[in-house]
């Protein structure tokens, strides 16, 4: 997972080498834009922040 502060950018990846197991699933891949999050170098430790991606219905937490 990677977030961008000054766009708003979340990019979630997940790689799956052997899809022959059913519990590993498949590779997805998601972009999503998330505006509006007041993250700073001080305030970044304070809470958790908790994303559901609309495509994958992941929980990400920031």
């Amino acid at each position: 997972m990677d977030f961008n502060l000054s766009t708003g950018k979340l990019v979630y990846t997940k790689e799956v080498e052997s899809t022959d197991d059913p519990y590993n699933g498949n590779s997805e891949k998601e972009i999503h834009i998330k505006k509006g999050l007041k993250i700073n170098l001080e305030n970044r430790n304070n809470e958790d922040r908790k994303i559901i991606l609309p495509k994958t219905k992941r929980e990400v937490y920031i």
